[in-house]
């Protein structure tokens, strides 16, 4: 008869299988998490360089320049797009919407978009962000020495790409590699323990088999010991039917013999 595996192996691939399980899941977790504080420094990094750009602005603007003359704007804008592959243009423009200042030389003297004149224009504190065909915004108002808005700043860059998130993942391979470690080792170890128990209950369940299957054998042979010696029921009965038998053909014998004794 072919046999199955056995319940050490079926137990063995049932840990195996909640071992990738744990490390499938954790590492979608993991990747997850992974991907929402890539994007949350690529938003901190663009922020960081528009705070920068409009300080050095306001800066002018607090000194009573004007903001179609500020010098160096055009200078300051386009070294932060030289740094920064990823930003697509910065543009400086008025309160009426007119870029005076642009990364793109096409750029000057068009005007921003009404959806992002409005919510850039009132962004003092935190930035208003947005998104276009190719990428996404961040803008900030430029507020002068007497508290008025006269401008704002506007930059563009492009959204993260697979090639980012895998970039980020090579640099931190080693956390994620850490993290599965562990979960591996305690999932390991809980599976471990588990198996253990089980076994010792298989052992105990084999071992009360092993002593009730010894002790009926034990047993059926004090019976057959005790019984061999003995006459069984079955054979009085056949004893005294046959005794009956004879003295039944005694009888017949001397009842014959009387009548031939008669009949002389």
């Amino acid at each position: 008869m072919k046999r199955g595996p056995s319940l050490t192996w079926r137990f063995a691939a049932m840990v195996g299988l909640l071992l990738v399980l744990v490390l499938v899941s954790s590492g979608g977790f993991w990747l997850s998490a992974l991907s929402r504080d890539s994007a949350a420094m690529r938003e901190s990094r663009f922020q960081f360089s528009l705070n920068s750009v409009r300080a050095a602005m306001e800066g002018g603007l607090h000194l009573g320049l004007l903001l179609p003359g500020l010098p160096g704007a055009q200078t300051l804008i386009d070294r932060h797009r030289t740094e920064d592959r990823d930003i697509l243009s910065i543009d400086v423009f008025d309160d009426a919407g007119r870029i005076l200042f642009s990364t793109d030389s096409g750029g000057v003297a068009a005007l921003v978009p009404d959806a992002w004149r409005a919510p850039c224009l009132a962004a003092r504190q935190a930035p208003w962000q947005g998104e276009d065909d190719i990428g996404a915004l961040q803008c900030l108002s430029l507020v002068n020495g007497f508290d008025k808005t006269v401008g704002g700043v506007v930059m563009r860059y492009r959204t993260a790409t697979r090639t980012d998130l895998l970039s980020v993942l090579l640099q931190r391979w080693h956390a994620g590699a850490a993290l599965w470690l562990v979960l591996l080792a305690a999932a390991g170890g809980l599976g471990w323990l588990a198996y253990r128990r089980v076994e010792r209950r298989l052992d105990g369940a084999r071992a009360s088999l092993l002593a009730g299957g010894a002790a009926a054998g034990a047993t059926g042979l004090a019976l057959a010991a005790s019984t061999a010696g003995q006459t069984l029921p079955g054979q009085d009965v056949s004893s005294a039917l046959a005794e009956r038998e004879r003295e039944l053909d005694v009888a017949d014998r001397e009842a014959d013999r009387l009548d031939d004794l008669d009949l002389g």
